[in-house]
């Protein structure tokens, strides 16, 4: 959908995505795994233990499922709701005036919802308008994500630091405030990777056009970089295309600590129950009847058509004999209660998920979520 900056049409269309997403997000469970219904009943002992948390997340786009799976793992006693706003990704070429205004629509949506706090998965979003939301809604917990630049100078210190972001991020005091207070660390280069969060939306990363566009905006740096920070959400899922083009280098992206600081906040704040969460850890999926592969067969399917042949055999690789053994091993140990919340996240992220929904009207784009965060594994 083409973008119209301040346009009679550009206003219309957002308030028909804010109507349809208020309409999708109030549903109890509009678009979920067919498996949710038994999940809540197999769940029934921790839902009568204590009320569950309930979790906003949304992004411009398909990015946000790289958070949304690290807070699941770290926070598998909630529920979450998440929103990809596809329909206007990137938020990165937008105005900040607009990124403010569509951000504060999609948490008002969330506060309808019931939810408890709302993460904002999106580099672009926290920078420009987390201060103007944590105003308007200041007894809503609101969480964001930015640059992993600390973990990454305190990693490499003295090495060459490269900072994949949206040209709005680079751009805002936010940025510039992390980068000149670490800046004495490392050498830290920004990179304003135009167009790339656009990209990826559309899938089949190993294209020609997709290797041509990374090679334009990161290929002066091959061999001459040890670490990079993913500066966008959407990054992490092309983590082996640039190393393609850098070479071997490091990564550092903030969905881990921002997962870590919501679940810390939120027991702070007597939202979660931090016993809770280390029980569902080992014991969320112990009545399941079902292999990792039966589990994800839905996320396969129709990949072919959405991502092409390559991607589609890279995927299908992965439930191998060898690694459907594996993981059937990983399987009987949840099983046994004897797991991690990583194990039971790869294994069951949709039980945790009440609402998978996008602005997006294309159909495929709702199944190429839902494979990002079923089929997804990090590189």
């Amino acid at each position: 959908m083409e973008y119209q900056p301040g346009s009679d049409v550009e206003f219309s269309l957002a308030a028909q995505h804010k109507e349809f997403f208020c309409e999708c997000i109030n549903a109890q469970c509009v678009h979920v795994h067919p498996r949710k219904a038994a999940c809540v009943a197999e769940n029934a002992t921790l839902q009568q233990s204590a009320q569950r948390c309930r979790i906003g997340v949304f992004d411009s786009g398909l990015g946000g499922i790289s958070v949304l799976r690290k807070a699941i793992t770290r926070i598998p006693s909630a529920d979450f709701l998440f929103f990809g706003d596809s329909a206007f990704a990137p938020y990165g070429s937008k105005p900040c005036a607009w990124v403010k205004k569509r951000s504060c629509e999609i948490i008002e949506a969330f506060i309808e919802a019931q939810v408890d706090a709302v993460i904002i998965a999106c580099n672009t979003a926290t920078s420009v308008a987390i201060n103007y939301a944590r105003a308007t809604y200041p007894s809503l917990p609101l969480f964001g994500i930015e640059p992993a630049l600390k973990p990454a100078v305190e990693t490499l210190r003295g090495k060459r630091i490269l900072v994949m972001a949206t040209p709005v991020t680079l751009k805002l005091d936010r940025y510039h405030a992390l980068s000149k207070k670490w800046a004495h660390l490392a050498q830290i280069t920004p990179v304003a990777c135009e167009g790339l969060a656009d990209r990826i939306e559309q899938g089949n990363f190993e294209a020609s056009d997709f290797k041509a566009l990374l090679q334009h905006l990161i290929g002066a740096y091959a061999g001459k970089i040890d670490g990079v920070v993913l500066g966008c959400t959407h990054y992490p899922f092309i983590k082996k295309q640039i190393r393609d083009v850098l070479g071997d280098v490091v990564f550092f992206d903030g969905s881990l600590g921002t997962a870590n600081y919501v679940h810390t906040r939120l027991v702070q704040k007597g939202l979660i129950d931090d016993t809770l969460d280390m029980f569902a850890a080992g014991t969320s999926v112990c009545n399941s009847h079902i292999t990792p592969r039966a589990y994800r067969a839905q996320g396969i399917q129709g990949l072919h058509d959405m991502q092409g042949v390559q991607e589609t055999q890279a995927v299908q690789g992965l439930y191998d004999n060898t690694q459907d053994a594996q993981e059937t091993r990983s399987f009987q140990k949840t099983q046994a209660c004897n797991t991690s919340s990583a194990v039971v996240s790869a294994i069951a992220p949709f039980q945790h998920v009440v609402s998978l929904q996008t602005s997006a009207p294309e159909p495929e784009m709702l199944k190429r979520y839902e494979l990002f965060l079923t089929s997804y594994f990090e590189q």
